[in-house]
């Protein structure tokens, strides 16, 4: 799901016959999250209205922008999902600060 709707591609493999290999031609090309149906814009789009109001009027604000809008679970795990990632880039540059400070002395 991308801000402009659901988009269906049909993508076509291809094997690389020097290295045994089996790739799909545009896959470098387009950013995607593999199995999520939701991409990393809607799912912030979802996250930022979550911080604004309940996560059932969320879906509704956000139903009027895009016509299949995440679920109001879908939402709840996305928002934990950054609020995880967040946490860990927070402790990761306290380490690493703390660590430079170390060194500096």
């Amino acid at each position: 799901m991308t801000p402009v709707g659901k988009l269906n591609l049909k993508l076509h493999r291809v094997k690389d016959k020097e290295e045994e290999k089996i790739f799909l031609l545009v896959e470098d090309r387009i950013e995607s999250d593999g199995k999520k149906i939701y991409q990393e814009d809607i799912s912030v789009i979802s996250a930022e209205l979550a911080t604004k109001m309940t996560y059932r009027d969320a879906v509704k604000e956000g139903k009027q922008f895009v016509k299949d809008f995440p679920s109001t679970c879908t939402i709840n795990r996305r928002v934990k999902g950054e609020r995880s990632f967040q946490l860990d880039l927070i402790h990761l540059l306290r380490d690493t600060s703390f660590k430079l400070c170390r060194m500096e002395k």
